[in-house]
């Protein structure tokens, strides 16, 4: 039986190019098809911008050359590892492989996010391309941010 919950879809708006405090809110893994990146784990990762409330999407490939960005994200985000230690995002995972897990929900950190432009596959020649929010630095030199415990999971009723 359904329930009414009062929610609302998450805010979203264009950010003008800015620095932010930023909160991962939401976390999946995938494979990714990209020409460079095919058949490499790929981080669908929602951010948002605490100040505003604004969330995004955006996708970081693990990859050889990608690796930076994830260690820019962890450094950001005040995940402590040593060079060249493994880790793993998926608990279930790590404690198969004995490897430390990092949970990426509720990590923060400073950033700067900037606006990035892209075709829409939909759109018809003249037509203008979308516009979406990306983060453009992880800042490391800023100090850490505590990170947002995310809630407790519910038991499943079935």
């Amino acid at each position: 039986m359904p329930t009414f919950n009062d929610s609302e879809p998450k805010k979203f708006e264009i950010l003008e190019p800015q620095d932010i405090r930023w909160q991962i809110t939401e976390f999946e893994i995938g494979i990714s098809r990209g020409a460079k990146t095919a058949g490499s784990d790929e981080y669908n990762i929602t951010f948002m911008a605490e100040d505003t409330g604004v969330s995004w999407k955006e996708k970081i490939q693990d990859h050889p050359s990608t690796a930076w960005k994830i260690d820019l994200l962890l450094k950001s985000g005040g995940v402590k590892l040593a060079k060249g230690q493994s880790f793993e995002f998926r608990e279930d995972l790590a404690h198969q492989k004995g490897l430390l897990w990092v949970n990426p929900i509720g990590l923060r950190g400073h950033g700067r996010v900037k606006v990035e432009a892209y075709a829409k596959t939909s759109d018809k020649p003249g037509h203008p391309t979308g516009r979406s929010n990306r983060m453009d630095i992880f800042y490391t030199d800023k100090g850490v941010l505590p990170r947002v415990e995310p809630p407790a999971a519910e038991p499943c009723p079935f």
